[in-house]
């Protein structure tokens, strides 16, 4: 297992490269979530650097208030043009939890965990 000294972008490329070693190594497929889909692109580019075949599937979230998506739609065209697929969700780990700390004035564990995220 390897652990950073610092969190953060910083460790981007070097996580990115130990999930597709690790996915070429066992043959698995590779999901990942993305907000703006910076670390999206950056895990293409990974990926074809190291030759890896197996399937990329990039996972983001719409907020249910107006639908606001944090990918624009030109990195999502960018995303899709290299013959991958975006999948766009609700936050699961937030949603149910947020609306009730929402009434009942609390925090409760998903809801941590989904920010930690």
């Amino acid at each position: 297992m390897k652990v950073f000294k610092e969190k953060g972008k910083i460790n981007t490329q070097e996580t990115l490269r130990i999930a597709v070693t690790a996915a070429k190594e066992r043959g698995y497929d590779i999901i990942s979530a993305t907000t703006g889909g910076d670390s999206a692109l950056a895990l293409l580019d990974m990926a074809d650097e190291m030759d890896y075949k197996g399937k990329i599937i990039i996972v983001t979230h719409a907020y249910v208030a107006g639908l606001k998506n944090d990918m624009s739609e030109e990195v999502r065209k960018q995303i899709e043009s290299r013959a991958y697929r975006v999948i766009t969700s609700a936050h699961a780990l937030s949603a149910g939890e947020r609306g009730m700390s929402t009434v009942f004035k609390g925090v409760y564990p998903l809801e941590i965990v989904a920010h930690t995220l």
